[in-house]
């Protein structure tokens, strides 16, 4: 079937694209969404044009009516193919609809845990895969592992200052599923 077709029936719909993606797929999408589905946004990063964050570019370009939950965690999906596990923080500004994807998760290999905090959540996401970034280099560069493990630290305490001048909650990225990303 098309995408629009697709979209039409969806009770939920997973958005697992890059982050420069996301804009242009809603802005398409927008048409055929249906009402009453909520979407998951899963990528992590910001728009490259607007610099907005997956779920505020949804709030803008989805119709009001549509719920919208971010998920953000330690789910690499060769490992979760394969059946092994993953974890994931789930939040949104409605309840009901974090609720409904927790539920979804439930008796699957993917543990979900809700929070309130979706800015938190999103900006996590972000903001590990940056330091993730220099512990690669790190690496690259044959660090040893007391001089990658002072910069792991040096990270987490830069991500928690960050994160709450961005408006999250630093207890946000301390959480497993988060933590665990950025691992």
């Amino acid at each position: 079937i098309s995408l629009p077709e697709a979209l039409l029936g969806a009770e939920f719909i997973f958005l697992c694209i890059p982050s420069w993606r996301v804009k242009e797929f809603l802005a398409y999408a927008r048409p055929y969404w249906p009402k009453s589905a909520t979407i998951v946004l899963l990528s992590k990063g910001l728009d490259g044009q607007t610099g907005k964050l997956p779920f505020e570019l949804a709030i803008k370009l989805l119709p009001p009516s549509v719920n919208w939950v971010i998920g953000s965690g330690a789910m690499i999906a060769e490992e979760i193919k394969i059946g092994r596990f993953g974890a994931c923080l789930v939040a949104s500004r409605t309840p009901t609809a974090t609720t409904s994807v927790i539920e979804l998760f439930k008796g699957t290999n993917i543990l979900a845990l809700a929070t309130r905090d979706f800015k938190g959540v999103a900006w996590s996401g972000v903001l590990k895969n940056i330091s993730a970034l220099g512990l690669g280099l790190a690496t690259g560069l044959d660090w040893t592992i007391n001089e990658k493990a002072l910069l792991f630290g040096q990270s987490v305490e830069e991500i928690l200052r960050l994160i709450k001048i961005l408006g999250g909650k630093k207890e946000t990225f301390l959480l497993s599923p988060s933590l665990a990303d950025f691992v």
